[in-house]
């Protein structure tokens, strides 16, 4: 009854061929090992003693806490052929690469640089093979991620961008985005879908203060590569205004403080810069939609500016991981589309490691669990914020459906404020704020209110004078103000 209810969900969208798979966070490791624990991340170069063990259910597929074996990006890409079939296109959200590349090199002396990179393209091409074996000739659009990259967060020379390029087929999309591509890792793809929709695909490991570049170099000026990737942004927005055209922004690592660590993954002037961009181009963007948190959540639910003409149509949406690295199930997401690529509804769809036989089933759809909203649109996700807010119980929920019900431990009060206020907002000033206790006269959604009031507008000014005022650059990185 439950179970065929969902799948009737999930497969009224492909009568119509109107779904769109989103992948990310894949994490392939063609060295996974079933007989080593997730102590050593199931990973004989890691292997200690107390790593061996007798292999569990289902460890040949995947354990929690590793990274994605083959026989999980298999098992996955063919779920997802069942569960969202003939999609209009297929978004890939970075990091097809495993974790450990550092080690791996360490792991045996006289490994360089170049054969960590070759390593990478491997693992690239295995997972863009497995994608394109199950959908054959679906349009795919790719975005690289931090560990896409080596040294981790790390920005890439053309040599290895071309390769990925190779390994991607990104001459498809003409000589243009293939070259932009090849410089930095950021694309425009016109005609998506409909004619008038346009992808600007963002890559973000210049941003994080992670980066190795973010410090030998000053990501707030305007010379510096994120910079630069965001003023081509703002550019090419201009351009798709004037055409009265619809962007989507893709990338990997999102805005706004991460539900992951209650940390920031942009240095605090990048983000400030795109919101000052999303202020001016409001009306021109359709979604924006990243990955890197491995759980679904939001940022940006509550953003308002009054020098918006219309306020942004959706909030930044964060997907959910195929890799179980970080204690959640493998879980990808199918979009229900209509002929514009217009976002309806949304099935994430989950594979629980614990129950044998394992199979990806349905973990919720937004319009028919206790979401119970309309539409997609940010004043839905509102209100699904006024929802949480007022049940502590309901976003437990949320936040045990966001990993696949693979979490540890339910959220305290403080705890549940860190993630609400996460979703809220997007700039650090409003985490901050929002976070901080309330006054005795003042109720949380006060707080909230009054924290992303002042948090997260940026004032229309000239850049150049908005980059001497945000000379400071706060990058609360090592401050895990909340936990999960």
């Amino acid at each position: 009854g439950k179970m065929a209810a969902w799948m009737l969900l999930a497969l009224v969208g492909a009568v119509h061929g109107a779904n769109l798979l989103v992948l990310n966070d894949l994490h392939y490791i063609p060295w996974y090992n079933a007989s080593l624990s997730p102590v050593c991340k199931c990973t004989s170069f890691l292997a200690k003693s107390s790593c061996e063990q007798t292999p569990p259910a289902n460890s040949n597929l995947a354990q929690m806490n590793c990274d994605s074996s083959a026989a999980l990006i298999e098992a996955a890409m063919a779920a997802a052929a069942t569960l969202c079939p003939t999609p209009r296109g297929i978004i890939v959200l970075g990091d097809s690469t495993g974790h450990g590349l550092e080690q791996w090199i360490d792991a045996m002396p006289g490994r360089t640089v170049a054969q960590a990179q070759d390593q990478m393209v491997e693992m690239v091409t295995f997972v863009a093979d497995a994608i394109g074996g199950a959908f054959p000739g679906t349009p795919t659009y790719y975005s690289l991620g931090n560990d896409d990259a080596y040294p981790d967060y790390g920005v890439l020379n053309a040599t290895y961008l071309a390769r990925i390029a190779a390994a991607w087929n990104m001459s498809r999309f003409g000589a243009g985005a293939l070259a932009s591509f090849q410089q930095g890792g950021y694309y425009r793809v016109d005609g998506v879908g409909a004619a008038n929709l346009s992808l600007l695909v963002l890559f973000t490991n210049s941003f994080s203060p992670r980066s190795p570049l973010s410090a030998a170099t000053d990501p707030c000026s305007l010379t510096s590569m994120p910079m630069q990737i965001l003023q081509w942004m703002s550019a090419q927005l201009a351009s798709i205004a004037a055409a009265n055209g619809t962007a989507w922004i893709l990338g990997h690592m999102p805005p706004g403080v991460t539900a992951f660590s209650m940390a920031i993954d942009w240095e605090t002037c990048l983000t400030e810069y795109y919101l000052q961009i999303l202020g001016q181009y409001a009306h021109v963007i359709g979604e924006q939609l990243f990955a890197h948190e491995h759980r679904s959540t939001l940022h940006g639910v509550r953003y308002t500016s009054g020098s918006l003409p219309s306020g942004l149509r959706s909030p930044v949406r964060v997907h959910p991981a195929i890799s179980p690295v970080y204690t959640n199930n493998p879980s990808f997401r199918c979009y229900s589309v209509d002929d514009s690529l217009t976002i309806n509804d949304y099935v994430d769809y989950y594979l629980p490691l614990n129950v044998t036989p394992p199979a990806f089933i349905p973990l919720f759809s937004s319009a028919n669990t206790y979401f119970n909203v309309p539409d997609q649109s940010r004043p839905s996700m509102n209100t699904l914020l006024d929802r949480l807010y007022a049940s502590v119980a309901l976003t437990n929920n949320f936040l045990d459906q966001s990993v696949g019900f693979a979490r540890r431990a339910a959220c305290d009060a403080d705890c549940i404020r860190g993630h609400l206020c996460a979703i809220a907002g997007i700039s650090w000033a409003a985490f901050q704020l929002c976070t901080a206790p309330a006054s005795p006269s003042s109720t949380p959604n006060t707080a909230l209110a009054v924290g992303l009031a002042i948090g997260l507008g940026v004032p229309a000014i000239a850049l150049g004078a908005w980059l001497v005022w945000r000379r400071r650059r706060a990058s609360p990185l090592t401050t895990p103000l909340l936990r999960a």
